[in-house]
């Protein structure tokens, strides 16, 4: 193991500890920060990421660029998440945005924290950007029936559940959980949370999981734990597992 492998596996042991995010956010953008690591999975606050806005449209919905560690990425040596986003609207206290299919998200190789409009319009193109816009409604009234909301924070909320809630479901998961790389992904407004879940199979393979667990640590449905084989960027799929476990979306 490389040494930037080695630094990476320490941080990511310091990070995901009881699947809390002990890293701040120190950016000038809080409340676009929080959606950020709320919606693209394998992300948390971290005082390195970078945001830029990219476009505002006339209601006040901004479009976003974020770029932060892809911490459940272990085929690169140097993960990160690229992603666009659209934020419906915002204000010191909360941020509001239609959850599912708000972003696109690439992952890339990168050795660099700051970010600027040619490098992420290098990785999109104007069809998929121009479909995220049509998706959230763009320069149309925002429909307030469809917001989710979060409280402005420049770090996720500390969460409940750490490996001890997911042993009673280990037969679920193909290869031993790692107790590192449990990331609290995101919670509604009823209380079921979102776990991604890293395993190492018997072939030393790493595979990544979708957990949604009830308020008091049950799943929610037997289609409460789902592998995801496409490094976290098919927002469809993500979408899915949402409707298949009655996700509250707003």
């Amino acid at each position: 193991m490389n040494k930037t492998k080695i630094a990476f596996a320490i941080a990511i042991s310091l990070l995901f500890s009881a699947c809390h995010d002990t890293q701040i956010y120190r950016g000038t953008f809080p409340e676009l920060h929080i959606i950020a690591i709320e919606t693209v999975i394998g992300t948390v606050g971290d005082e390195m990421n970078r945001i830029i806005v990219l476009d505002e449209d006339r209601y006040g919905r901004k479009l976003f660029a974020y770029l932060g560690r892809a911490y459940f990425n272990r085929e690169l040596d140097n993960p990160y998440s690229l992603a666009i986003i659209i934020a419906q609207k915002t204000n010191d206290q909360y941020a509001f945005y239609y959850d599912a299919n708000n972003y696109i998200v690439v992952t890339i190789e990168s050795k660099y924290n700051d970010l600027d409009e040619g490098k992420v319009y290098s990785h999109f193109t104007q069809d998929e950007i121009d479909t995220l816009k049509i998706t959230n409604e763009w320069d149309q009234p925002i429909n307030e029936t469809r917001l989710f909301r979060l409280d402005v924070l420049r770090k996720k909320k500390y969460s409940q559940f750490d490996i001890r809630d997911l042993r009673p479901f280990v037969s679920k998961f193909e290869g031993e959980i790692l107790n590192s790389y449990i990331l609290c992904y995101s919670t509604d407004q009823n209380g079921k949370t979102i776990l991604a879940v890293m395993t190492k199979d018997k072939n030393s393979k790493y595979r990544n999981y979708l957990v949604m667990l009830e308020r008091d640590g049950n799943l929610v449905s037997e289609k409460s734990i789902v592998e995801i084989t496409d490094q976290f960027e098919n927002t469809n799929f993500i979408k899915d597992f949402k409707i298949s476990n009655d996700w509250a979306f707003h």
